[in-house]
């Protein structure tokens, strides 16, 4: 038999069990003579050891899986607040930058025709187009506005009402006012800055 303190616990203990079992087998075929009361003081004194053995392996083992879901539950965390600051940090420049695309988009849609052949014309056109490539490599992008469409509370914001003489255009969007974008990546859907309409009425 190998020596109980060279092995590693769980082996010592199926040691241990083997050799309970092995006893208790002798003692169903053999009657026990003088030295059974040794005998049976060594099961017991064995038995008293597996069993501390055992409940000290269920402890480690409950230990163990309750700071594995600590931990599991920390690195959850610090993954949510690592990525609500890097959403903070990018909205926070987004508001800044996005005013800017609408400024160049409502100045290409508002240029008299008789100056559409200046170079400067061009250049806008360009700056915008390059803007709005820019911020697509951040995951955000205008949010279409369908004319004649009921208004989404959650991209649109209607601004003001005109007047229209066809009914079924009432409470309908009838213009876009200034763009809107929208963050979208992932399952992550969210609003950046809300399309303001003209509604009909």
């Amino acid at each position: 038999m190998t020596k109980k303190d060279d092995l590693p616990l769980d082996e010592a203990m199926e040691e241990v069990k083997e050799i309970i079992e092995d006893v208790a087998a002798w003692d169903d075929a053999n009657a026990w003579d003088d030295a059974g009361d040794e005998v049976v003081l060594t099961i017991k004194q064995l038995q008293k050891q597996l069993t501390e053995q055992e409940e000290i392996t269920r402890r480690a083992q409950s230990d163990y899986l309750r700071t594995k879901l600590e931990f599991d539950a920390y690195v959850k965390r610090s993954d949510a607040a690592r990525l609500w600051f890097e959403m903070d940090g990018l909205m926070k420049a987004l508001e800044k930058v996005l005013p800017f695309v609408n400024q160049l988009k409502t100045t290409l849609d508002n240029l008299p025709e008789d100056i559409n052949w200046h170079a400067w014309v061009e250049w806008v056109q360009l700056l915008y187009t390059k803007m709005l490539a820019d911020i697509a490599l951040l995951w955000v992008k205008p949010i279409e506005v369908a004319l004649w469409s009921d208004p989404d509370y959650t991209l649109h914001i209607p601004i003001g009402m005109q007047e229209t003489d066809d009914e079924s255009m009432k409470n309908k969007i009838i213009k876009e006012v200034e763009g809107g974008f929208v963050y979208e990546k992932g399952e992550v859907n969210r609003v950046v800055m809300p399309a303001k309409v003209m509604v009909g009425s």
